[in-house]
């Protein structure tokens, strides 16, 4: 396991998918500038290898996808930790999601406050709920609730942005049109994948994402996305995993909160021709991404 992330940390540091991507054709090679340093070479497959491995991660999807359609709910905690680089910042945070079949979810995050001199804590940061028929993001900040109604197709969608589409539902037919995914590794507890975006949708969310998959439970251990802008990035780590238990029906639910303002967004057909309130500070009318986990990007320091 610990070879594994290691290797994972080493791809994302690189970010570079470097095996056969499922569904299509490896994209030839380059070589190297001689002013920029290399990294370690990718073993150079047969035709027949290529093949082999493409098999094997259509076998591991189709394993995947007869274990999550087992699960009817999932309760678990995860932390993630922000870097852009750019402004040198790193922003960790902590939270749990709920999720229950088919269309019901709730992401809760908690930033961590850390100080010099003090213990970090924990404070409210956003909470994204999924009811089945809209999205509410619940901004702690600004006191804000953004509401967003979901036409049938959008409620689908609502539900694959992010690490979503990783933690439940998992689909073999849907992931191979939506994702290159390859198999870069394995040892006796988990797989190591490789996972870059197809839809305009996902790439707006990531631009490559390395998963560990636990052997057992078919569940993420661990997930990094590599920000569209190829620079910035989220690490979460997964734990505390309960499957098909009751969950609190209060959690899907839109509930107001006492002092908050609640702020409708247009309907997915209406978003193009209705823009935001000068100044307002919510995200871009439709729906929220939900593995931004607070649609909107961190504050930078003036």
């Amino acid at each position: 396991m610990r070879r594994i992330a290691e290797t994972l940390v080493t791809l994302i540091a690189t970010a570079g998918v470097t095996s056969v991507a499922l569904g299509q054709a490896p994209p030839p090679r380059r070589p190297a500038a001689s002013s920029t340093p290399k990294a370690a070479a990718a073993p150079v497959l047969s035709p027949a290898e290529e093949a082999a491995k493409r098999e094997e991660m259509q076998k591991l999807l189709a394993l995947w996808e007869k274990q999550s359609a087992l699960l009817t709910t999932l309760d678990v905690a995860f932390t993630r930790l922000d870097t852009a680089p750019a402004w040198n910042e790193k922003i960790k945070y902590g939270g749990r999601a709920y999720l229950q079949s088919p269309n019901l979810a709730c992401l809760h995050f908690q930033k961590y406050d850390e100080k010099p001199g003090e213990k970090p804590k924990l404070v409210e940061h956003e909470r994204i709920v999924v009811t089945g028929k809209e999205v509410l993001q619940y901004d702690y900040e600004t006191k804000q609730i953004f509401r967003f109604p979901l036409d049938k197709q959008e409620r689908k969608k609502a539900l694959q942005e992010g690490p979503l589409p990783f933690l439940f539902n998992m689909k073999a037919a849907e992931a191979k049109d939506r994702y290159g995914m390859t198999l870069m590794n394995q040892d006796e507890k988990s797989y190591l994948i490789a996972i870059v975006p197809h839809t305009e949708n996902d790439r707006e969310v990531f631009s490559q994402a390395f998963l560990l998959l636990n052997k057992t439970t078919f569940l993420p251990d661990r997930l990094m996305l590599l920000s569209p802008n190829g620079k910035d990035k989220q690490d979460y780590v997964f734990s505390g995993i309960k499957t098909n238990g009751q969950i609190n029906p209060q959690f899907f639910q839109g509930l107001t909160i006492k002092g908050w303002k609640l702020v409708d967004n247009p309907a997915p057909n209406q978003a193009a021709q209705r823009a935001p309130a000068a100044g307002a500070a919510a995200p871009p009318a439709g729906r929220p991404q939900m593995g931004q986990g607070a649609a909107r990007q961190p504050k930078r320091n003036q």
